[in-house]
């Protein structure tokens, strides 16, 4: 398959499992005023921190072009800031319910095209909350907002990345969903829907 597809097959082909993430509790109370709660909403930055921190070192083997725009740091402390805010305990979070993954260029595109691709709403997620809860944390969904601003010159720079290292499309995209499952497989495990 031609490298320069990559993304288009990517979204094709995780977009069941997304749309699944989207209707697993707690992620399916965001942005719904009437199940939206404190705790929902604990508990899917808990999962979001879980995914996270065991992207990380799969993002941190990219080159340094693509890992900066993943803002790992940023990312990392708005997480822990929001989940302290919420009376809640960073420590509280689970490890992510995965498939263990080799360390290559594949699972490590897949980390960050789950990683930064999920910013892509942020801005959208953002604007709810400072509407409907203007006292919730949202540090998570600010800077993510500033990592969904990269998505362009993300996809360009990993696209070349992908083609000077023969990326295989079919198993970064397999990667990326059990990246999907994994969340989906926390969030179940740990905070079953009410």
């Amino acid at each position: 398959m031609n490298i320069n597809k990559l993304f288009s097959y990517l979204k094709e082909d995780t977009a069941d499992s997304h749309k699944a993430l989207e209707n697993t509790y707690p992620f399916s109370q965001q942005m719904n005023k009437e199940t939206f709660t404190s705790q929902s909403y604990s508990a899917s930055l808990h999962t979001l921190l879980a995914f996270h921190t065991y992207a990380t070192p799969f993002v941190q083997g990219l080159p340094e072009s693509i890992q900066i725009q993943a803002k790992i740091d940023s990312v990392h402390h708005a997480l822990i800031e929001d989940i302290k805010a919420l009376a809640s305990s960073p420590s509280l979070t689970p490890s992510l319910a995965c498939s263990t993954m080799p360390v290559n260029p594949e699972s490590q595109l897949a980390c960050a095209y789950v990683w930064i691709g999920s910013s892509v709403g942020a801005s959208i997620i953002a604007r709810w909350m400072k509407k409907e809860y203007p006292h919730f944390p949202i540090s998570y969904y600010t800077i993510m907002t500033n990592v969904g601003a990269n998505w362009s010159s993300f996809r360009e720079q990993a696209t070349d990345y992908a083609g000077s290292r023969q990326v295989d499309i079919h198993l970064t995209s397999l990667f990326a969903n059990q990246l999907f499952t994994g969340l989906m497989n926390t969030a179940r495990l740990h905070w079953p829907s009410e």
